[in-house]
């Protein structure tokens, strides 16, 4: 079984016309260790369905503990909505 953490949105900026990047941070707990090409499971509690999950590469580097980041293309209604995400959305 997966384990889910919460994260707040601290930045997200348009990198190319359908290509962003989120920079997420942790709310109660720490980063978990990870190795670079590792991907992680996300889901959106603010989308209409709260249980739809989606994969992605982690962007960062396993050296930053305070901060995650993910560089996302569009690509249906589930990554539209999560482009639309604002700085502190958890």
């Amino acid at each position: 079984m997966l384990t889910y953490f919460r994260y707040s949105v601290v930045e997200k900026k348009w990198d190319v016309k359908d290509t962003f990047i989120l920079r997420l941070k942790p709310i109660a707990q720490p980063i978990p260790q990870f190795k670079p090409g590792q991907y992680v499971v996300i889901k959106n509690p603010t989308y209409r369905n709260k249980n739809e999950e989606h994969i992605f590469s982690l962007a960062s580097s396993p050296n930053n503990t305070s901060e995650v980041e993910f560089c996302i293309k569009i690509f249906g209604p589930w990554t539209k909505y999560l482009s639309k995400a604002v700085k502190e959305d958890s």
